[in-house]
């Protein structure tokens, strides 16, 4: 689409999504009305699986993994790509989900 690079040209607007976000993360400090805490990381009971972009600009999957980890059946998959993995590697992303909810983790999303 020629949307993003068309609004990046107009006076005023974000060059770039990347820039774009830094602008509203305050230069990468989340701001805390964005975050969840450790206690409402910690009550998220299903299972969850995170296709984590080792290019990720935002968050490298080493800061994200501590928080991963106060979600209790969370699992952190390192996958080539940025911060939208699954658009640079849509197959790969597709197999890891796949096997995921084969797996014993996925067996609890899909029994409900």
């Amino acid at each position: 689409s020629d949307l993003p690079r068309l609004a990046a040209g107009r006076p005023g607007n974000a060059a770039t999504v990347g820039s774009q976000h830094r602008a509203l993360d305050k230069f990468r400090v989340p701001r805390p009305e964005t975050t969840m805490t450790a206690g409402e990381l910690a009550r998220i009971t299903v299972p969850v699986l995170f296709c984590w972009g080792r290019d990720d600009p935002y968050l490298p999957p080493a800061a994200a993994r501590p928080l991963v980890g106060q979600i209790p059946r969370a699992t952190l998959a390192e996958v080539p790509g940025g911060h939208a993995p699954w658009l640079d590697d849509p197959a790969g992303c597709a197999r890891l989900i796949t096997d995921y909810l084969h797996s014993a983790n996925g067996a609890a999303v899909t029994a409900g």
